[in-house]
């Protein structure tokens, strides 16, 4: 199976996630292509047996590359088969609150681009505070003053073995 992972990563975990993917499909057996969005949402899109959109959620929506790249394939990618990575410190909230704000992203990037996954992910990202600027900090204070994650630092929330069988279901 031919798979492609197209990603935009805008602190390296995205990168790591879509690395992850393609290492398990690769070890399966499958011809695998990344697609790196960041600074060029006009890429082509390559020819898939399976394509996988990944991308990590920025104040409420996904990077601004992957949106852009969506909303000029989304006609060819409704003729395909399509899964969703969508990575979010939503995700890492257990119970119904964080399901329900992971869903609400996948819609919003549904509604801006038209795009609708076969399958959907929702992964727990991280933090990178050592990669942040002043205002990113700030940002990310005002975003979980509602619900403290109580996380500081460099922190990787991602449930690898999760990630790893959701790539296996999906091949």
């Amino acid at each position: 199976m031919r798979v492609l992972v197209a990603f935009a990563s805008q602190h390296g975990h995205t990168r790591a996630v879509a690395q992850r993917l393609a290492g398990v499909w690769r070890q399966g057996g499958h011809e695998v292509q990344l697609l790196d969005l960041t600074g060029q949402p006009d890429a082509p899109l390559a020819d898939a047996d399976l394509t996988v959109v990944a991308s990590a959620v920025y104040s409420n929506q996904a990077h601004d590359d992957v949106i852009k790249w969506l909303r000029t394939h989304t006609e060819a990618l409704a003729e395909r088969r399509t899964a969703l990575v969508s990575i979010s410190l939503a995700a890492a909230i257990e119970g119904d609150e964080g399901e329900a704000m992971c869903l609400d992203y996948v819609a919003e990037l549904s509604d801006v681009t038209g795009f609708e996954p076969g399958q959907v992910a929702m992964v727990a990202g991280a933090l990178a505070e050592s990669r942040y600027d002043p205002a990113t900090r700030a940002l990310l204070k005002v975003a979980t003053w509602r619900r403290p994650l109580g996380l500081t630092g460099d922190v990787v929330l991602t449930d690898w073995d999760a990630l790893e069988a959701t790539a296996a279901r999906w091949v």
